[in-house]
């Protein structure tokens, strides 16, 4: 059974990454998206379990995570299933911050870094609507997705979500797709292509 593919999911806060993910894996089977723990504390709306699995730093430091890094004072990790999800077969995506990207490519191949991008003026926009972030934070949050548009060149697939998510999930579907096929091929050998 071929190994699936570790799809790192980047982009600015704001930028839509869960949006498209969720849409993603509503259309497209053998996908895993593994729920991160971290030591935020949960935001209106959420559930422990759904979105993360929301723990204390204690218990954080005793977790054996496949990574870890901490963004805006809390930390985040992920756990170990993802890697049998990957052997049996399933894409793996992770929202993931773009920090991280360099260490958990070098874990496993094949990985695909896809940036979710979103203009500045429409991530600002975003936020705003979203009501969760104070303006300090807004501007904290704008000041590092300006960082990161230095790491788009680093991206393996770019998406656009400045339109209509389903235009964007829609990209993403046939990027996955491709991908499929192409290691499908490889598979075979090159003589019998």
């Amino acid at each position: 059974m071929q190994k699936g593919t570790f799809y790192l999911i980047v982009g600015a806060s704001g930028s839509g990454k869960d949006t498209v993910i969720c849409r993603t894996v509503s259309i497209i089977g053998r996908v895993f998206v593994p729920i991160k723990y971290t030591t935020r504390k949960p935001r209106k709306g959420e559930m422990k379990g759904r979105e993360y699995h929301f723990v204390s730093e204690r218990r954080f430091k005793r977790l054996k995570l496949f990574a870890k890094y901490t963004v805006y004072g809390a930390s985040y990790g992920v756990g170990m299933k993802l890697l049998e999800k990957l052997e049996q077969g399933y894409d793996v995506f992770l929202n993931i911050s773009n920090q991280l990207t360099y260490e958990l490519k070098s874990k496993h191949q094949p990985t695909k870094i896809v940036f979710v991008f979103v203009s500045l003026k429409n991530l600002k926009q975003r936020m705003l609507q979203r009501g969760r972030d104070d303006d300090h934070e807004i501007e904290q949050r704008l000041q590092r997705a300006k960082e990161n548009l230095n790491f788009l060149g680093n991206a393996d697939f770019i998406l656009n979500n400045n339109g209509k998510v389903k235009e964007t999930v829609g990209s993403f579907v046939d990027y996955i797709i491709w991908n499929r096929l192409g290691n499908e091929f490889k598979d075979l050998g090159q003589d019998n292509v």
